[in-house]
């Protein structure tokens, strides 16, 4: 009787511990998600760009056909959808308040049409116009957050 409760009460600990993270995913998975797409391409870790501005751990993925597509991987969703907010509807902006008050805004011209999506605890970013790609991510993460109307 007391392994059991002791079985019981350490099971219900650690359910505890997992938190209300939602679904995790890794840039790996995502890349399987848009490969099952049709889409046929690689993910590499990307260096930490000096002037980026989402903060999660950066990713490429990049089609056989050369277009890329920026993978941000955060700790969970809660983290994931803080960032997201930060990025303007037009695609264009990025703005990030801190609790000190030494947020920052940046404001760009993209080459291409943005296009900003979330997955759980993943933002991806896609400059470009190519059909298939924007499909792709469409059937994967939902309607895109930001940017450019997808055409």
């Amino acid at each position: 009787m007391k392994k059991w409760f002791l079985g019981l009460l350490a099971a219900a600990l650690l359910s505890g511990c997992a938190g209300n993270a939602g679904n995790t995913q890794t840039a790996d998975e995502i890349a399987q998600a848009l490969d099952t797409q049709g889409l046929t391409g690689t993910v590499e870790t990307a260096s930490q760009s000096r002037i980026q501005t989402l903060i999660g751990t950066p990713y490429t993925y990049t089609t056989e056909d050369g277009a890329q597509i920026g993978v941000f991987v955060y700790k969970d969703t809660d983290a994931a959808q803080a960032d997201a907010a930060c990025v303007s509807a037009d695609g264009a902006g990025y703005d990030r308040e801190s609790t000190d008050g030494t947020g920052y805004n940046v404001r760009t011209s993209w080459a291409d049409a943005p296009h900003f999506y979330r997955k759980d605890n993943i933002i991806l970013r896609y400059i470009g116009s190519d059909a298939d790609v924007l499909t792709a991510l469409e059937a994967v993460c939902g309607a895109q957050f930001a940017g450019s109307a997808a055409e």
